[in-house]
Formats: structure tokens, C-alpha cells, sequence
């Protein structure tokens, strides 16, 4: 829409039209915005023609691209750059601007404007919008008219936006235009290759060889090393890239850095080869091998099939060939011994070896190649035999089978084996004691448990006896050992040591060893000789041994004493529980004392076995010292440990009746099982008192109640033994401390039985 002349151009009561000024104002709006869109399309189509160039430079300058490649990529830049020419300037400068549209910029821009001039646009003319007052229309045309004459109407067009892409089409000229001037050969090449597409190279400042190409040939499984030079005259780069393309993982990129030692090159190195490939490499601004990739082939080298060692041991071991599969894993080989090879290879042989390598040699001996069989010439067969050292030493080594086919191809890579040389080691002895203490009489037996291991055979197996302190045994007792074609590897045998005649008098210590020798010749350094731990025995006197037994015959009888305090305690325990039972039900608290005897029944179960195995061990200290009389630990052994073991099991038994009320419902039922139980536990307290009364027979009842804690099960066997058969006596030799009184002779019994 366009401003109609007003009638009042110069003022004076309003027509209802626009004044010719304020029309005039929105023509110059309307023309100074084409102006600003076309001057910003410009910018843009500049910027973008800036951008295509740099774009396709860069692109074929990097990439180095072929003809077809650079006509695609300038028909996509120029396509893009018409679509900003199109987007940016042609599209916007097409748009109509509307005077409503202008109206409504400026009332933004002029708050002041109140809506009049858009209503004014909206009433310039002869028809006015249904219900609108003439007069009122013509109001608010003046209105507008008076309000939009001193206005800046060109003030609203946006300039910022406009001056800022002016900076960057400048920048972005000037950057080109230096470009020119500095790299005036490449903007000219460039030129040629992508608007006129001539087929000319780009300059290069590196140029790289791949020496021993084209194409490679090597082992299947071995490394390839390849060297790239850089050519006289050319920029090395710092890395170099290798592309590769393999059959199985397909294309992969892996930069090499510069090495400086023979010139400027890059090593390159394919780590175990397992197929074909193609390669090239590129650096810098050199891609030329890409053109023509390098190729590698895989031969395979020569290996070994249907591989068998045979382990031999020296002869003085006397043991048979060991085969062992070549599967790969450790080879054991006794020293002095050897390692037969036999294997059969893939291809035809001229030579195969072996190498056996430590810390201290590398060892490398021939192996004879031959025919597979006398219809089959081919030399493929594989024997050989390899000695090992005669030092008895470990020894680990690492043997390598080498093969040579014959084109010369060799198995680098072929299988290693480890080798143990495995030394003969000196017996292991084990010696221990039983029957007796650490303290034994003159007289004693000493019963010694002997166990000897050798890994190729026992000669002799001794125990010796020797003073404290002194360097050689005193007296030395060869061990019987099975005779045979072939000497033991090991030996478990029990022995008694007599020491009569041969310990010192009491007071002194003696030590008592084994040592076993086995049959490693001399030329291996042999023989070996293993010892056992010492065993150091004190010498005391039989009435001291004597007096230290029925000491702790007292201690036992005193914790016996209140074992059985606590089997009163479990009666006590269930008969309660038994009179707080109903007809009716099961009251917690019986479940709760059937429970308090149940555990004071296991503590009883427990001193009792311990009991009985205490004096186990002083029935046989008796008897290994050959102190006291013989009917003595007889007695000991029949009325107090035999009787300990039986009341063990009536305990063993009662506690399974407890487990069993313990789950018990029915009242009736639980009421019989509880009568029962509790005779059975009377029963075992009425057998430990009569364990306590045979032992407090051997003593008075004042003693035993003032000076000992709990009564021995084992002191009440020995002094009911002895009340029975040699009261007067016992009550001559022992006063109340229990030690033979000064003076007294030994009666029968105190000796050797």
C-alpha cells in the first residue's frame, strides 16, 4: 500500500489520509531496507565464494585429489555457495514489505506513536472497518500525521549486524587476497586444477622410498621389518603414517616416528606376520605410495610334527626311560641324565639344531636330519640325543629346536621348551618321641616313630645318642631296612632306644638324632646325608620322675573332684525338672533346666576324656622309665582309665537322651524319659565316687581334701593298686608330700620290672 496525498499536507482539520511527508518517509524506509538486505547478501555471497576457495585448497591440497575427485567437490562448494546466494539475498530482496509491516516496525521502534500510526494505515482511505466513527478515524489520523513528521524513519534499519559482516567479508577478502600475494604459485595452481581441472601436480617438500620393495617375502609367524628413507634434498617429517589392509580386521593406520641413527628414516616393524597384507606408507605432503601398495607373502617355515622326549635317568637310578609328549610345558631330567628327541618336520631339511641356554651356557648341538624310510627319501626325520650336566644342582634351562629347510627359510619363531635339571636332594628324616616327657630316668626306653624319603634310594638309616654339647654320638644303632633288588625310597618304622648303659647319670642331657644316607654315586658329588631334628632328653632320677608322676596324678584327681561336683549339679538339674512337670503342658522352665544339665553334662564328658588320656600318658611314662612296680600300672590302667572309659559312654549315652527330651511334647512322655535320665546320671556319679574312693585309699582323706584340687583318676589307680598289694609298704616309702623319704631302699616294684 501505498501514501495517498493529503489535503492537508501543511495542517488543518484531517481528510482521514496520510500527509504526503509522512508517505514520502515510508518510501525512503522501504528502499533504505532493500538497500541493507541486498548490501548484506553481498557479504554473504563474498564470504561463501571466500570459503569455497579455501575449502577446495585445502581439500585437494591435503589430499592431493584426482580430476574427477576435485570436479565432485566444486560442484558440491559451488552448489552450496548458490544456495547462500539464493538463502541470503535473492530470497529476502523477492519478499514484499508491506506499509502495515513498516508501521508496526516503527511503533517498536517510537513507543510514543501509541498504535496511531498503524491504526492511520489501517483507516488511510475512503472505507472504514464496520462500526468506526468517521470523525474518530480522521482524529487518529492527525494524530499520527502531527506525531510521524519529525520522526527518523531510516533509524529503525539495523545497521550493527550489517557493519559486522562488512568486517568479516573485508577479513575474508584480505585473507584471500594474501594469500594470492604470498602463495601466488599455489592460488594459481589451484586455478588450473579446480576451475580450468588441468591435470598438474602440487609441489612437494617430502619424498619418501620403501627400501627392499616392492613387494616382500618372509616367514609366516616372523617379524617384517622395512626401512622408509627420506630422499637428499626433502623434509623428513616427524612421523610417518603405515596403512595396512589385512584380510581379517580389514584397514588400520599407525603413525612411526623419526629414527636418527643411520640418516634420517622410519623403521617399521609388522609384528608375527600370520597372513598376507598390503601396506603404504605416507609423511608430510608425500602420498605417492598409496598409488601402488606394497605386497606381502607368507611362506611357511619348517616345523616339527609328531614330536616325542624320552627322559632318561642315570643308571643308579634304576629307573625306566620316561616318554614325554613335545605338547610344550616343562621337561624334568634327574642331572646326569638326558633327553632323546625324535619328531618328524613339515618340509624337506638341510639342517636342524638344538640350544640349551642359562645364565651360565648356550649350548648348541647338532641333531641328524634323515630320511623319513627307505621308500620315502625325503629328509624330514628328526633324532638326536642331549646330555645334560653332572653338577648336583638345580638348573633351569631353555632348549629351542632349529630347523633349516632347504631354501634356507628357518623356524625363528619355532616352539621353546624349559628344561629342569632336577638335582638329587638329601633324604628328608623325620624323627619324634612318644611314651615319654622331656625328663626320663637312666633306665629309660625311648620309643621313637622314624619316617625317611629319598627321590632315588636310602643306603643306611642310624639314630645315634649323644651327650649335650659333645661333637660325636656316643653310642650310634644302625635301623633294619627291607632288603631288596632296588634300595627303599622311603622308610616309616617305629624303634625303641634302650638308654641303660648308655645315659649319664642324672642331672645330665642327652641328644638323640637320625640321620639317613642315600645312594648318589661320588662322580655326581654324592652321596647325600639328611638329618633329623634333635630330640634333647633330661636325666633324672627314677624317685624324681616318681614324685613328678604323682603330683600330677594329684592335679587330675583335683579337676576329677569337680567334674564331679557338676554330674550332682546335672542330677540335681534333672530331677527339678522332672517335678515342675504337668499333665497338662510343657513349662518353659523345664525346657530351660533339661538345658543347664544337658551343659553341665558335656563339662563332665570333657573332664572325664581328658582325664583318662593324662593318665594314659603317665601309665606309659611308668612304664617307658621302668619306675614303680609293674602291677602298679597294671592297676592303673584296669581300675581307674578302663573305668574312665566307661563312664565316658554312659555320659555319651545320657547326652543323647537330653537331646532327645529337648524335643519332646507330650508331658507324659517326657515325664518317663526324664525318670530315666536322671538314673542314669546317678548311676555315673555313684561310679565317679567309687573312682574317687579307690584313689583316696592310696591317701588320707584330710590330705586330699586340703592340699590337692581335684582328685587324679590316675592317682587313685596307682594307690589303689598299691594299697592292694603293697599298703604297708607305700606307706613306708611316701610321706605326705609324695616323695620317697630320705634313707628309704628302693622295695620291689620302685626298679626295673
Amino acid at each position: 500500500m501505498s501514501p495517498t496525498p493529503n489535503r492537508h499536507a501543511s495542517g488543518g482539520k484531517a481528510d482521514g489520509r496520510l500527509a504526503d511527508a509522512v508517505g514520502a518517509k515510508f518510501g525512503a524506509l522501504r528502499r533504505a531496507i532493500r538497500l541493507r538486505l541486498a548490501a548484506e547478501g553481498l557479504c554473504w555471497a563474498l564470504v561463501a565464494a571466500v570459503a569455497v576457495v579455501l575449502a577446495t585448497l585445502t581439500l585437494d591440497y591435503g589430499l592431493r585429489l584426482e580430476r574427477s575427485h576435485r570436479a565432485l567437490v566444486m560442484t558440491v562448494a559451488m552448489a552450496g555457495l548458490g544456495w547462500v546466494i539464493w538463502s541470503r539475498t535473492v530470497r529476502p530482496l523477492a519478499a514484499p514489505i508491506r506499509l502495515l509491516d513498516l508501521s508496526l516496525l516503527l511503533e517498536r521502534r517510537f513507543p510514543r506513536l501509541q498504535a496511531r500510526l498503524v491504526s492511520a494505515v489501517q483507516f488511510d482511505g475512503e472505507s472504514l472497518p464496520p462500526g468506526t466513527s468517521r470523525a474518530m478515524a480522521d482524529q487518529v489520523v492527525a494524530e499520527a500525521n502531527d506525531l510521524a513528521r519529525p520522526l527518523p524513519f531510516k533509524d529503525v534499519v539495523e545497521r550493527r549486524q550489517l557493519r559486522r559482516m562488512l568486517r568479516v567479508t573485508l577479513s575474508a577478502l584480505g585473507l584471500l587476497a594474501g594469500l594470492a600475494i604470498w602463495q601466488t604459485d599455489l592460488v594459481r595452481l589451484w586455478a588450473m586444477r579446480n576451475i580450468a581441472f588441468a591435470d598438474v601436480a602440487w609441489p612437494q617438500r617430502t619424498y619418501l622410498t620403501v627400501q627392499g620393495g616392492p613387494d616382500f617375502t618372509l616367514v609366516r609367524g616372523d617379524d617384517l621389518h622395512v626401512a622408509v628413507v627420506v630422499e637428499a634434498g626433502s623434509t623428513a617429517p616427524a612421523t610417518v603414517t603405515v596403512h595396512a589392509r589385512y584380510p581379517s580386521i580389514g584397514r588400520t593406520e599407525e603413525p612411526v616416528p623419526l629414527a636418527g641413527d643411520n640418516g634420517p628414516q622410519y623403521d617399521i616393524i609388522f609384528r608375527t606376520v600370520t597372513e598376507p597384507f598390503d601396506f603404504y606408507v605416507t609423511g608430510g605432503d608425500d602420498e605417492r605410495d598409496k598409488r601402488r601398495p606394497h605386497r606381502v607373502r607368507l611362506v611357511d617355515a619348517p616345523a616339527l610334527v609328531d614330536l616325542h622326549f624320552v627322559v632318561e635317568s642315570p643308571a643308579y637310578m634304576r629307573r625306566p626311560d620316561q616318554p614325554v609328549e613335545g605338547t610344550g610345558g616343562m621337561l624334568v631330567i634327574p642331572v646326569g641324565g638326558g633327553l632323546r628327541i625324535e619328531a618328524m618336520a613339515t618340509k624337506d631339511l638341510a639342517a636342524a639344531e638344538a640350544f640349551l641356554h642359562d645364565d651360565q651356557q648356550d649350548l648348541a648341538q647338532p641333531l641328524a636330519v634323515k630320511a623319513i624310510s627307505e621308500a620315502d627319501p625325503r629328509p624330514r626325520r628328526v633324532v638326536g640325543r642331549l646330555a645334560v650336566g653332572e653338577v648336583n644342582e638345580a638348573r633351569t634351562m631353555t632348549l629351542r629346536l632349529r630347523l633349516t629347510d632347504v631354501q634356507g627359510y628357518q623356524n625363528r619363531r619355532g616352539a621353546t621348551y624349559i628344561v629342569h635339571l632336577q638335582p638329587d636332594t638329601a633324604p628328608s628324616v623325620e624323627l619324634r618321641k612318644s611314651g615319654v616327657g622331656a625328663a626320663v630316668t637312666p633306665q629309660a626306653i625311648v620309643p621313637l616313630l622314624i619316617r625317611v624319603k629319598d627321590d632315588a634310594g636310602l643306603a643306611s638309616v642310624t639314630v645315634s645318642l649323644a651327650l649335650a654339647g659333645a661333637a660325636e654320638p656316643s653310642a650310634v644303632e644302625p635301623i633294619p631296612m627291607t632288603a631288596g633288588d632296588r634300595a627303599p625310597l622311603d622308610l616309616t618304622q617305629r624303634y625303641e632306644f634302650d638308654l641303660a648303659g648308655r645315659a649319664p647319670a642324672p642331672g645330665g642331657t642327652i641328644v638323640l638324632s637320625a640321620e639317613a644316607v642315600d645312594i648318589l654315586p661320588g662322580k655326581f658329588g654324592g652321596p647325600n646325608t639328611g638329618r633329623s631334628g634333635n630330640i634333647s632328653l633330661r636325666i633324672i632320677s627314677s624317685e624324681d620322675l616318681l614324685a613328678d608322676l604323682i603330683m600330677r596324678q594329684k592335679a587330675i584327681r583335683t579337676e576329677f573332684l569337680q567334674a564331679l561336683s557338676q554330674q550332682n549339679s546335672a542330677v540335681a538339674k534333672s530331677a527339678a525338672a522332672g517335678e515342675g512337670l504337668t499333665d497338662e503342658a510343657i513349662a518353659a522352665e523345664v525346657r530351660t533346666r533339661l538345658a543347664d544339665s544337658a551343659g553341665l553334662q558335656r563339662s563332665v564328658h570333657t573332664e572325664v576324656v581328658t582325664a583318662r588320656e593324662k593318665l594314659l600318658l603317665i601309665a606309659d611314662e611308668m612304664a617307658y622309665n621302668r619306675v614303680g612296680a609293674a602291677t602298679d600300672v597294671q592297676n592303673l590302667r584296669t581300675d581307674i582309665i578302663a573305668p574312665l572309659g566307661q563312664v565316658a559312654t554312659a555320659i555319651e549315652a545320657a547326652l543323647a537322651e537330653l537331646a532327645l527330651a529337648a524335643v519332646e511334647t507330650a508331658p507324659p512322655a517326657l515325664a518317663e524319659r526324664i525318670d530315666e535320665i536322671a538314673g542314669r546320671q546317678k548311676q555315673i556319679a555313684a561310679e565317679m565316687q567309687t573312682i574317687l574312693q579307690r584313689m583316696a585309699k592310696l591317701q588320707s582323706r584330710q590330705e586330699l581334701a586340703n592340699r590337692l584340687q581335684v582328685i587324679l583318676q590316675w592317682s587313685q589307680q596307682i594307690l589303689e593298686g598299691i594299697h592292694r598289694r603293697q599298703e604297708q609298704e607305700i606307706g613306708k616309702a611316701f610321706d605326705s608330700t609324695g616323695r620317697r623319704k630320705p634313707g628309704d631302699r628302693p622295695t620291689a616294684g620302685q626298679g626295673s620290672p
